[in-house]
């Protein structure tokens, strides 16, 4: 047989398999259609490192071989070479203060040897611990007890190790358990002990007891007390210079008041001074040096802001936190300590703090009654919830995560150059701004469901380096070191004219090998370059010609965020980033020559190696699209615009959950009365089914200043959204109403309003229609209907 005959036949043979498989039900299924064929390799990159010099320290792990679950607290007992953890479960570990230490001894198990107890907050020893082996711990039961919240003397074992006999407990003092507790326990210079108490309440809403400025109970509070003595009915005595002693209807045991979550505490031993980290609500962070008798304003304010004007004030006038952190580089203060050690000379005498949010750590120095050196010297990813410190002076904090001891140590990176970019063109990243031109390698990309960015038009890149792969085999996204994703925004300078499109600002998050981080470009007025922006921000305004504006312009300020106010979106609580997730991603794409698949296309690269499964995936849709189901296109907009705050753990302040995957019934929108305040409206729900007016996401929504949704990111409302958002509320099956309920008291309302909307409309009677508006103003409902 020739050649030539050999291939007709093999050619026959493919032809008749064809046939044969294209009628069958199991016919070969073509290989998806791609809209990259081949991957050009990215080399031209230059994001790498930082572009600010790097802090003076970092840290490094300590008793490597030590883990616990959930630690909380860190402390040294007097004569002895040994250290104490608590864990939240109710455990108390000791071990040897060496850095080979195999393992740490159990000291006791409250949970297991206490009925009812559910957490272990802290642990402190008595200073004449040496010769009657007091300690001191703070344990909590169930939340909402009168006397859930305990503090008890116990007597420990001089054996090595030493253990609590839980049989020698005393109970010294209780109050009332809830989210808020406090409960740091620290002996003063004078020998008494201080206790730290919160308000007592859950998050939200604010001092749900109004006992902030309450003397009469010992809540929101740092409380002092002798525990060398006792007065009638009580395990301790009350000092006679407490400076509520003699106030009527007070609790003398009350140092100072005013205070939200005082979490941690701490006394500078040399000068006696008092510092306590106070855990902020909405707004800030705040750093308070004690005085007797002080009031620090919870919850009438936070820190300097307004919160509750109206509610009736403490005693003693309200002082002012000594430092304060906005929530832009801040989110949930953990005070330190004083630091008198020698390991680290250059910070002897500076009082040192962190963030259990952000990992941050801070250092000053107290002098003459100002706060003087002030900066940030560390910036890591431990969630850092105590510090400790040994008898050499030195200190340790504790992860409460990761469950592993640290020390600050000095930053090896400390002196080496930056190289980091100062400008878009010199970031590798295009290879042409005039015209915008992605540089090879530099792929661009679309998303399902793009976020409401105050008018701005989105374009999205992302780079890898060189050929490497997003490994996904795990189902959780590996990145390689120096990945990139890019998004630049455009604004039209005359609305809906595409002609008067200028880039304003590119965004860049860049994987560091251990987390993302924000980065802002500024485009020049030339459009022919962007300049870093520095990392507080900047502000800057434009006018936009736009015909539904009063007086046919609109005054808009442009924000360019902060670093730390992109973290509190792009961080590793909110999930992978923000813009470059499966159920975003799941869409067609118009590549240079065709219409395809963006996942099949990404795996077919290898940018995704190995393929994503979509299967099971939540689906975005456009909220843009009018074909999609109307709650399909409402909950996608949530999700894209507010979920990565609000969901479990990512630092949103209320407790409603709105990630598409989570059924609606689960999101605790629907019917459920908000927890940071109604702005008025009678009956609020966060969600009212049937009823937008009566919905707070709704009205936050519509409205700009404080309380608006969303808190970051956006200064402009989105017409459409609030649109969407009220049409999808509108069409929702109205809940039963008992009778003579709130409820039914604003439904009857509502139908009031919208008689008097409906009046309004068929009117052209110049006071009638006043009347009819005046009559709406009155109720926040109404404004908003009449809006």
């Amino acid at each position: 047989m020739t050649q030539q005959s050999f291939a007709r036949i093999v050619i026959a043979c493919s032809l008749i398999l064809t046939v044969v498989l294209g009628s069958s039900r199991t016919a070969i299924a073509a290989p998806p259609k791609v809209g990259i064929e081949n991957r050009i390799a990215w080399s031209t990159s230059r994001v790498s490192g930082s572009p600010e010099p790097a802090l003076p320290y970092t840290t490094e792990q300590v008793f490597p071989k030590l883990k616990f679950q959930q630690c909380l607290d860190i402390t040294s007992a007097p004569g002895s070479d040994r250290l104490f953890v608590v864990e939240q479960a109710g455990k108390i570990f000791s071990f040897p203060d060496r850095a080979d230490v195999e393992a740490a001894d159990l000291v006791v198990d409250l949970v297991k040897e206490i009925p009812g107890v559910q957490q272990t907050y802290s642990l402190a020893f008595h200073p004449d611990f040496e010769r009657n082996r007091y300690c001191y711990v703070c344990y909590i039961k169930a939340a909402d007890l009168p006397d859930g919240s305990h503090i008890a003397r116990f007597r420990m074992t001089d054996a090595n190790p030493p253990t609590i006999d839980v049989k020698s407990e005393t109970t010294i003092l209780t109050f009332l358990s809830g989210g808020h507790n406090g409960c740091c326990l620290k002996f003063g210079p004078d020998g008494c002990l201080y206790i730290s108490t919160g308000d007592g309440g859950p998050a939200n809403p604010p001092d749900i007891l109004k006992t902030g400025q309450n003397l009469g109970d010992l809540l929101s509070s740092i409380l002092r007390i002798d525990v060398d003595r006792t007065d009638p009915g009580l395990a301790y005595h009350i000092p006679a210079d407490n400076p509520f002693v003699s106030l009527a209807g007070a609790r003398g045991e009350v140092w100072a008041y005013g205070l939200r979550n005082p979490w941690r505490m701490s006394f500078d031993r040399k000068t006696g001074d008092l510092w306590v980290g106070d855990v902020g609500w909405e707004l800030w962070e705040l750093l308070d040096r004690i005085e007797r008798g002080g009031n620090y304003g919870w919850a009438v304010l936070e820190g300097r802001q307004s919160t509750n004007p109206e509610w009736p004030r403490g005693p003693s006038p309200i002082l002012p936190p000594t430092i304060e952190h906005s929530h832009t580089e801040s989110s949930s203060i953990t005070d330190g300590l004083t630091y008198y050690g020698t390991r680290l000379n250059e910070l002897t005498g500076h009082h040192i703090y962190s963030d259990y949010d952000t990992g941050k750590f801070w250092s000053f120095r107290f002098e003459n009654g100002q706060v003087v050196d002030h900066r940030e010297i560390a910036d890591t990813k431990h969630r850092v919830v105590g510090f400790g410190e040994d008898h050499r002076g030195e200190f340790y904090l504790l992860d409460h995560t990761a469950g592993t001891i640290h020390q600050l140590v000095p930053n090896p990176k400390q002196h080496q150059p930056i190289t980091f970019p100062r400008k878009l063109s010199d970031s590798g990243l295009f290879s042409s701004l005039v015209p915008l031109v992605a540089a090879p390698g530099v792929i661009d990309y679309s998303i399902s469901a793009e976020l409401w960015s105050d008018h701005a038009i989105a374009e999205r890149f992302v780079a890898l380096p060189n050929d490497s792969s997003i490994a996904t085999e795990t189902g959780k996204w590996v990145y390689p070191k120096d990945a990139v994703l890019v998004k630049n925004l455009s604004l039209e300078l005359r609305q809906n004219d595409s002609t008067s499109r200028r880039r304003i600002e590119t965004q860049i998050l860049h994987w560091d090998g251990s987390e993302w981080l924000p980065y802002t470009f500024q485009w020049n007025d030339d459009q022919t370059d962007a300049l870093l922006v520095d990392a507080a921000g900047v502000d800057r305004s434009f006018d936009v010609l736009d015909r539904s504006a009063p007086g046919g312009k609109r005054h808009q300020t442009w924000r360019y965020a902060s670093r730390a106010e992109c973290q509190r979106c792009h961080n590793q609580w909110s999930g992978p980033p923000l813009g470059f997730q499966t159920p975003l991603l799941h869409k067609d794409h118009a590549y240079r020559d065709t219409v395809a698949a963006q996942l099949d296309t990404f795996a077919h690269i290898k940018l995704l190696a190995p393929p994503v499964k979509v299967e099971g995936v939540a689906c975005l849709v456009d909220p843009h699209d009018s074909a999609a189901r109307l709650e399909d296109r409402a909950r996608s907009y949530l999700h894209v615009n507010c979920a990565h705050c609000h969901r479990m753990h990512a630092g949103g302040a209320v407790l409603s959950q709105m990630h598409v995957d989570l059924p609606l019934e689960k999101t605790l929108m629907i019917g459920v009365r908000p927890t940071q305040g109604t702005f008025g409206i009678h009956a609020a729900k966060v969600i009212s089914p049937g009823d937008p007016f009566r919905s707070v996401l709704y009205y936050r929504m519509n409205k700009l200043g404080g309380g608006r949704m969303p808190y970051i990111g956006s200064t402009e409302i989105d017409r459409f959204g609030v649109g969407l958002i009220h049409d999808w509320i509108r069409q929702l099956p109205p809940e039963a109403v008992p009778e003579k309920s709130a409820e039914e008291t604003a439904v009857n309302l509502r139908k009031h309003e919208l008689a008097d909307i409906e009046r309004l409309r068929s009117t052209a009677d110049n006071a009638e229609r006043k009347t009819i508006i005046d009559r709406l103003l009155t109720s926040t409902s109404g404004t908003l209907m009449l809006i």
